[in-house]
């Protein structure tokens, strides 16, 4: 019988998760931020990412954007980020893009398909093809059948050269599986999965941070309770993990708990924590908005049948 159809191993897998997560040393408490301020706090955290001559840094707030809500400015940020001097930067920019489902990246990403590099211009033609543009379902294509000798003529001379290298060193295929992986069209793996990629990827990544992960889409109280736990833990892995799962449970109420993680010593927990907040920042708004829209409608009235 699978394990998930058994009420009592899932039951007991859960106290173990749950028990691997609080298991752990806690960090001491980062200085307290005014209860006034997260949200100002908040952008600036990521507007001084963004700004950032280290490219290691806008690298990391580039994955921690696909946590996002619609903020404009995070957007252009993005777009901006295809053009990055590094790599890792312009392929993440893609992912991350990709996460948000918005169509207005499309012009950019398709300026991004001119790429020399093989790992950019196949990440962007990826997130053209999940965001439902045929220029990207074209590149992917051509790509697909360069054995058999076809050619549409969006790849360049300079690219099919590249691309060979790439085949050569037997780095396409894995590229080919981690984006497969990132832009899967389906429910829930969207949004933020370039963060749980790398988080998966880490070196540092253990028990705890993978037992944090795992709790992403969770609704009980007592996964709840464990990453809460989770973000005073002494790995900067676990924190950043937990940051994650909790952002994509859109829960608002646990909002609070990521402030004082703007003041972490690890830059990605920075960066994530103040994305998720604004996240979650978002989605409070919106059930505010649908519960005052609700509230405002008047109660359908029934009419009385009147008596024969």
């Amino acid at each position: 019988m699978p394990f998930a159809k058994t009420p009592v191993r899932a039951l007991g897998g859960i106290m173990i998760l749950t028990f691997a997560l609080l298991q752990g040393a806690v960090a001491k408490e980062p200085p307290k931020i005014p209860d006034t301020e997260p949200e100002k706090r908040a952008w600036q955290i990521i507007d001084e990412a963004m700004a950032n001559k280290d490219a290691d840094k806008r690298y990391e707030i580039v994955v921690a954007a696909s946590l996002g809500g619609p903020h404009q400015k995070v957007f252009d940020f993005l777009t901006k980020a295809l053009e990055d001097k590094k790599v890792e930067v312009r392929t993440a920019a893609c992912a991350s893009l990709a996460s948000l489902k918005n169509p207005g990246a499309i012009p950019a990403l398709k300026k991004a398909l001119a790429d020399p590099v093989p790992e950019v211009f196949f990440c962007a033609a990826q997130a053209l093809w999940m965001l439902g543009d045929p220029a990207g379902e074209q590149v992917l294509l051509e790509v697909l059948e360069k054995e058999k000798g076809t050619s549409s003529g969006f790849l360049t001379a300079h690219q099919r050269q590249a691309l060979a290298t790439f085949n050569s060193k037997k780095r396409f295929f894995l590229t080919m599986f981690h984006l497969g992986i990132r832009f899967a069209p389906v429910p829930g793996l969207a949004m933020g999965y370039s963060t749980m990629t790398q988080l998966m990827a880490d070196h540092k990544a253990n028990g705890q941070s993978m037992a944090a992960l795992a709790f992403a889409h969770g609704k009980d109280p007592a996964s709840l309770q464990a990453l809460r736990g989770a973000l005073k833990d002494k790995s900067p892995v676990v924190r950043a993990a937990a940051v994650h799962s909790l952002a994509m449970r859109n829960d608002p109420s646990v909002k609070e708990d990521l402030i004082p993680l703007f003041e972490d010593k690890a830059v990605r927990v920075q960066d994530m924590a103040a994305v998720a907040y604004l996240r979650l920042n978002f989605v409070e708004q919106q059930q505010r908005q649908a519960q005052a829209a609700a509230d405002s409608t008047p109660a359908p009235t029934t009419k009385k049948k009147s008596a024969k």
